[in-house]
């Protein structure tokens, strides 16, 4: 039975955030680069969806979120999505740019 496929309502933001820190406010501004970051995003979202386990689990916070996977959005490899999953659904959970701290991130907002 294929496994449910969703996502938290705070993705659409995080890519969003993304996108224009990209686009505007980055330290070489470029709607194009911006929108090659989103499509590689979307990718990987579509890359989990029809293939889960291809992302390892993130172990930085494997005590706490056992369950807990990323997923590089290629080419881009510093854009990294992170799902939840278990025997009944694939969840997206976040989209980050690498070079936050991801963990305590993760730990303040919770969307598990």
């Amino acid at each position: 039975m294929p496994r449910r496929y969703s996502e938290h309502p705070a993705v659409k933001d995080d890519i969003e955030d993304i996108v224009d820190f990209i686009a505007y406010d980055g330290p070489s501004p470029s709607i194009d680069h911006a929108l090659k970051v989103e499509t590689a995003i979307a990718a990987a979202l579509r890359r989990i969806k029809n293939n889960p386990f291809q992302g390892p689990k993130y172990l930085d916070l494997a005590d706490e979120f056992p369950n807990l996977r990323r997923c590089q959005a290629l080419p881009y490899r510093n854009y990294l999505v992170f799902y939840d999953l278990t025997e009944e659904e694939v969840r997206i959970l976040y989209v980050f740019e690498a070079s936050r701290d991801i963990p305590e991130r993760i730990r303040e907002e919770q969307r598990y």
